[in-house]
């Protein structure tokens, strides 16, 4: 089981999203290592909170890029000519 501390030197919301999506300094991803091994890389409260509050925001992203694209899909849509479906 790895041993990672989510960075404490995050100050944006852009740096969350490297350190979760990407991983940073070298290190992996904070998905993938919790794709992998679940809640049990977390290893004391302190990192059980950090999380938690991290996970919200990635998760309001992740539900804003679902309505950014919900958004494109319909807009596309509607500019179609009449009987054309894709």
């Amino acid at each position: 089981m790895p041993t990672y501390q989510l960075s404490c030197t995050i100050k944006t919301v852009r740096e969350v999203w490297e350190e979760w999506y990407y991983g940073l300094h070298g290190n992996p991803s904070v998905q993938s290592i919790e794709n992998q091994w679940g809640a049990r890389w977390r290893t004391d409260s302190k990192d059980h909170m950090m999380f938690s509050r991290r996970k919200v925001i990635i998760d309001k992203i992740y539900s804003q890029k679902l309505k950014l694209f919900v958004h494109i899909r319909l807009s596309h849509r509607s500019r179609r000519p009449c009987g054309l479906v894709t």
